[in-house]
Formats: structure tokens, sequence, C-alpha cells
């Protein structure tokens, strides 16, 4: 991709952002609607989240080895498949956490998620330098994303209060980090 201006680069990722918080919205109000006629929770869920993630990352992967505008669309696109994600996830970790422990939970998902943005660019100016290609740092980042999509869809348990949630509902009192780990 050749250099956009400032101005250009601005309004692209204004565009990303936005396009991914109205994905966001519709993502939340299709799966509550999928729910409400029928579909489980952990169906309705999964299905958008996995969905997100892997279109995500062929978009991405697609966008790497595409000419400017075709590229910037690809991204725009990809940004949007993640707002799919962000209402599933959140409310997956917080239904598997329980009411007792989402809070702290989520907060611990956050924690780590944010080390992206800190390993991230590191990453991916190590792949860039060692291929002298940003194809492969692109690659990666589709790969995580798949395997992302492989953990949330094969190793996550159903959408359903974890054991841990339900033994501290059990034993009536005010659960603690401590208790469970």
């Amino acid at each position: 991709m050749s250099r956009q201006s400032l101005t250009a680069t601005a309004k692209i990722g204004g565009a990303a952002f936005l396009g991914k918080a109205i994905a966001a919205l519709a993502s939340g109000w299709f799966s509550d609607i999928w729910i409400a006629a029928g579909a489980t929770p952990t169906l309705a869920r999964k299905t958008l989240l996995c969905f997100g993630t892997v279109f995500s990352g062929v978009l991405l992967l697609v966008a790497s080895v595409s000419a400017d505008r075709p590229c910037v669309i690809l991204l725009l696109a990809g940004s949007a498949c993640m707002g799919l994600c962000t209402p599933q996830a959140d409310a997956v970790n917080q239904t598997l956490a329980g009411p007792q422990l989402a809070g702290t939970w989520v907060s611990l998902i956050i924690f780590a998620g944010n080390f992206s943005g800190i390993i991230g660019p590191t990453v991916t100016g190590f792949v860039v330098d060692c291929t002298g290609h940003s194809f492969w740092a692109f690659a990666l980042t589709a790969a995580i994303a798949c395997a992302g999509a492989v953990s949330y869809g094969f190793f996550v348990g159903p959408g359903e209060a974890n054991r841990v949630g339900s033994v501290c509902a059990n034993l009536g009192r005010k659960c603690r980090l401590s208790t469970v780990i």
C-alpha cells in the first residue's frame, strides 16, 4: 500500500472504528433476536464470534496482497468483522464467569488482551525486519485470529455459568479471586 496523507489516514482510521462500532451494535441485536427465536445463547454467540474472527483474519490476509483501494476496503471490512465479535466475547466471558466473578474475570481478560498493543508492534517489526515484507506479519495476525476462533469454537464450553460461579452462588457468600486460585 502506498503512503497515505495524514488526512486520508485519519479518515480511514475513523471509518474503521465506525464500521466496527456499527457491526458490534448489529451483532448484539442479531444475537438477541436469534436467541429470542429459539437458538441457544451458545450457538448464537459462538457462531458470530467465530465467523467474525475468521473472516477478519481472512480479509486481513487478502488485504496484504491487494492494491491500495481494495486494500483499504478489505481492512475496513476486516475491522467490521472484528466488531461482530466484541459483544459476543463480552457476553460469553461474563456468562462463563458467573455473576459473582464477572467483573474480575473480564477485567483479567481485558488486562491480558491489552498486551497485544505492546507485543503486536514489536513482533510486527521483527517479522517485517526478518522477512523484508509485511505479508508475513499479516499472515501471522490472520493465523492468530483463526486460532482464536478455533479456541472459542472448540475449547470454550457452552455459554452457561461455570463451576466456579455456581459454587460461589451455592455458598451464598461473596467470592473473591483468592477463593478460585
